[in-house]
């Protein structure tokens, strides 16, 4: 992946203006999901959502400063972008955990890559986030004639950045909704000319929150959390937690290094669960990752990886994936 962001004031555009662009390319026959899970245990190569060795552009958006204190973005943007600034969840799945439930907590409505306008108003200490986006993913699609067909999501968040016990804390609340005019998943396996209803309207509320326990000299302890819940029809997903622990530079002589360990579950539609159940018993998805991430270099990371994980397969075992990494920074 690479990124390329441009200033308008410096390119004699307008002032408080920019260009931000994200390209990628998968390579490599590796599995984003094994073992039955629903959840790719490798992020990287499932995003983005395109074939193999295809170049895409999946951020393309134009950003607008008004003020100190509020910006505008508007294009094509990457969703996953959106959470490389927190300090616990993104990562892309290449520099922290690997799994999709930490580098993008899905919340089943949310597309990888979305086309709309996002508002950011920052006060203190809280930030207000509004966003307005087409249903459908966009990953390959840059003029498309068919925006907003589907419906729209819209999302309205507020973020708090303080202090609590001394310590580093923030605490999150966002509610997304969609207009998109979904199967009932109650009949999802009958025959479309039997399908007798749809449902319309679906939606996602999380609560998000982040604590340091452990400050000194550039080393760190955080603990991290997010849960949510949707409606469950037409959205597949029902309720959801995230959590985990990070730490920097705890190793001595290590400060650059970081060790990261994470929980994750996902109970899924109870209205899809029983009507794919003559064919497949579908179950809650939980699982454990912890990672360790060496800089062996200002340019060049190494990351060992474990995964142990309960797939939503009910009729799959339990298993374990291990993975190793390597970024180089150009």
């Amino acid at each position: 992946m690479f990124f390329l962001n441009l200033d308008a004031a410096k390119l004699g555009l307008w002032e408080g203006g920019g260009i931000r662009t994200h390209g990628e390319l998968k390579y490599g026959q590796l599995l984003a999901n094994r073992g039955g899970a629903f959840l790719p245990g490798n992020t990287g190569m499932m995003l983005p959502v395109a074939d193999l060795e295809e170049f895409v552009f999946s951020s393309i958006y134009l950003t607008q400063q008004f003020g100190d204190n509020a910006t505008l973005m508007l294009g094509k943007i990457n969703a996953v972008d959106l959470l490389a600034g927190d300090a616990f969840l993104g990562g892309w799945g290449n520099t922290r955990f690997m799994n999709l439930a930490f580098a993008a907590p899905l919340t089943g409505i949310t597309p990888p890559v979305l086309m709309g306008a996002i508002l950011s108003v920052r006060t203190d200490p809280f930030t207000f986030t509004f966003m307005v986006y087409d249903t459908e993913d966009r990953t390959l699609d840059y003029l498309p004639g068919d925006l907003f067909g589907n419906g729209v999501t819209s999302q309205l968040g507020a973020k708090w950045n303080g202090s609590m016990l001394g310590r580093r804390t923030s605490m999150g609340l966002s509610g997304t909704y969609s207009t998109k005019e979904g199967v009932n998943l109650s009949e999802v396996l009958l025959p479309s000319d039997l399908q007798t209803t749809t449902q319309k309207g679906s939606f996602n509320v999380a609560l998000d929150a982040s604590h340091y326990v452990y400050e000194e000299s550039g080393r760190a302890v955080g603990l991290f959390f997010k849960g949510a819940i949707a409606d469950g029809n037409p959205n597949a997903v029902q309720r959801s937690a995230v959590m985990g622990i990070l730490a920097n530079g705890m190793v001595p002589g290590r400060e650059k290094d970081t060790v990261g360990l994470g929980y994750y579950f996902y109970d899924f539609s109870d209205d899809l669960q029983s009507a794919v159940a003559p064919l497949i018993e579908i179950d809650d998805e939980q699982g454990f990752e912890i990672f360790y991430r060496m800089e062996v270099t200002p340019w060049c990371s190494v990351s060992a990886d474990l995964q142990i994980v309960n797939p939503a397969t009910a009729s799959r075992d339990s298993f374990v994936a291990l993975g190793l990494r390597t970024n180089i920074r150009f």
